[in-house]
């Protein structure tokens, strides 16, 4: 009798394992299930890494370019990524992932610079070089904008995305030569401050 009673106890014991497991794998699922939904339907960006650069992400390297007077220089990238297209009123609706980051190959540093300059003015070229990254911000989130606004044709939606993209990039291309031509060559600290000023307004919309 009482190995009976033993014996049920184990089997009940491992039923109710068993029932536990299911619950979470059920559970996992629709958890997993629910994600998967929300991002095929959410156009998205990020920035990494998400806070601002230290000298430590650039590339410490003799020269840039072959050209001793480049101090540092930032390299950023925008990556569009189709997510999905949903068909919607006559319209197509395209959910896009936008990563911005930097190439940590080409964002570099001449070792020189980093030798001979004093602290005040590395860390007022470390500035500068964080404005052409709030610059490749700013513009993903213009074209993360336009992209869930925009009602593309659903027979031409790729050539119209790809259209969108290009324009947007000749935008950044001439923001970036803008911010260098006001503050740098000569360097000139009072436009400098006015840039950051439009950086800190620009992204803290978003």
């Amino acid at each position: 009798m009482i190995r009976f009673c033993f014996l049920e106890f184990i089997i009940m014991t491992t039923k109710t394992i068993y029932r536990y497991i299911v619950y979470i794998l059920f559970f996992t699922a629709a958890v997993l299930g629910g994600f998967w939904l929300y991002y095929l339907n959410s156009s998205s960006l990020s920035i990494s890494p998400d806070r601002k650069l230290q000298w430590r992400d650039f590339k410490l390297v003799e020269k840039i370019n072959n050209r001793p007077r480049i101090n540092a220089r930032c390299i950023t990238f925008i990556e569009p990524t189709i997510r999905n297209i949903k068909q919607k009123n006559g319209y197509a609706k395209i959910i896009v992932a936008l990563e911005v980051g930097i190439d940590k190959e080409l964002t570099q540093v001449s070792g020189s610079f980093m030798a001979r300059a004093d602290q005040p003015t590395k860390n007022a070229v470390l500035n500068h070089e964080n404005g052409h990254y709030k610059i490749a911000q700013i513009m993903g989130y213009r074209i993360l904008e336009q992209v869930k606004s925009y009602r593309f044709h659903p027979s031409s939606h790729q050539a119209e995305f790809d259209s969108l993209i290009r324009s947007q990039f000749l935008e950044w291309r001439k923001m970036d030569q803008q911010y260098d031509l006001e503050t740098t060559n000569p360097r000139n600290y009072e436009k400098q401050e006015e840039w950051d000023m439009f950086f800190r307004t620009e992204l803290n919309r978003h």
